[in-house]
């Protein structure tokens, strides 16, 4: 069976797919018959080979789990479980006396944004907590749509002293999701803060304090130093993309639904990249009671989806435009998976919090993956 060229690869998580000829993210990788590493007999599992005792020290950038404080100076006036008054796009539920708004003038019209939200909740000791999670952020100026917390932005505020993005769902089911976020000072056109609400059904269920940090080139590095070249982007209208992997010129998109968005069923969307500049959709799979799938790999016919519903699903990709559900691993129970990869002919499955365990899997026979204790 023919091996896949290793590609770049990068996934517009809210909106598109990205697709880059360029080597250096995941692919199939090419065989390479008996190729040990030192001190190994090139046999899988033979042992672990020796260390010559050296090694490169790595800059300790943290690993973004503590708190990092209140990030902004505003405030969101409705507490948790309360239904604002004007709707949860009205920008009278914050207060921005204390927000330098002259500031956010500086915010530009378009660019992309990796923004914080930091929620505050009670200890058992009487004091306060927080923790944060991250979202993606897209600002257009030229009147197409910008885009916040995985949907259409359908209201937006922005003028020399202020800024208010909101974003308003319908679930299939005739509910209401809505998110808004407000700025309240930009110190550069690098960066701003803000405050963020979300609700579900008119009632407040998420409050907290945001910054906003737009994603640009490092200071003196220019964008062809980074050795891509944009060469085509592909919507993908399952869910809410989180992970990508190609093989034999496929490309094998998952998705979650969840409330990321409301309505879209999650599964796996197949493109056909042979011509990289036109990718074309072959199928699209959605399976019942099974679309939280966050992550992907695949080793020979087998494709691996990590669900945090049931476990591991594997896929028959004999035929790549056509994959075909073998089975689910483990068997004995339904098991939520967040990650999965393959080292040789070991198969990794890691839980999703709290469990947080690890699956261990022989893949010798890919599609046929063994348990290992």
């Amino acid at each position: 069976m023919p091996s896949s060229s290793r590609s770049s690869w990068v996934l517009f998580l809210t909106w598109s797919l990205l697709l880059s000829s360029t080597p250096g993210c995941r692919d199939s990788p090419q065989p390479t018959p008996d190729a040990g590493v030192p001190g190994d007999s090139g046999t899988p599992d033979s042992g672990t080979p020796p260390w010559d005792g050296t090694y490169t020290v790595l800059e300790e950038l943290g690993d973004g789990t503590g708190d990092p404080g209140v990030l902004s100076s505003c405030a969101l006036v409705p507490q948790v479980g309360e239904s604002p008054a004007g709707g949860c796009l009205d920008p009278a539920i914050f207060d921005l006396s204390a927000c330098d708004a002259r500031t956010l003038a500086n915010v530009p019209k378009d660019g992309i944004y990796h923004v914080r939200l930091r929620r505050e909740f009670a200890l058992a000791d009487g004091g306060v907590g927080g923790s944060y999670s991250t979202v993606t952020m897209g600002l257009i100026g030229d009147g197409g749509p910008s885009r916040f917390y995985y949907a259409p932005v359908t209201h937006e505020e922005r003028d020399a002293d202020s800024l208010l993005l909101g974003t308003h769902t319908l679930s299939r089911d005739g509910g209401s999701t809505t998110t808004v976020l407000a700025g309240c000072e930009a110190p550069s056109n690098r960066y701003f803060t803000g405050c963020f609400a979300r609700c579900v059904n008119g009632r407040v269920v998420q409050r907290a304090t945001a910054d906003a940090h737009r994603m640009l080139w490092r200071e003196g590095e220019d964008e062809s130093a980074g050795g891509l070249e944009l060469v085509s982007e592909t919507y993908v209208e399952q869910g809410t993309p989180l992970d990508i992997y190609v093989a034999n010129n496929h490309a094998y998109a998952v998705s979650a639904n969840a409330y990321l968005r409301p309505g879209k069923p999650g599964g796996i969307t197949v493109f056909d990249v042979t011509d990289r500049r036109k990718p074309v959709l072959k199928k699209v799979i959605s399976l019942p009671d099974d679309q939280l799938w966050n992550s992907v790999w695949a080793k020979g016919n087998a494709l691996y989806v990590a669900s945090q519903d049931t476990g591991i699903v594997v896929f028959d990709i004999s035929n790549p435009a056509d994959p075909r559900l073998v089975r689910r691993v483990p068997s004995s129970a339904p098991f939520a998976v967040h990650t999965v990869l393959v080292d040789g002919d070991r198969l990794y499955g890691m839980g999703l919090w709290p469990s947080s365990n690890t699956l261990v899997f022989d893949v010798s026979e890919p599609l046929e993956p063994m348990p290992i204790s």
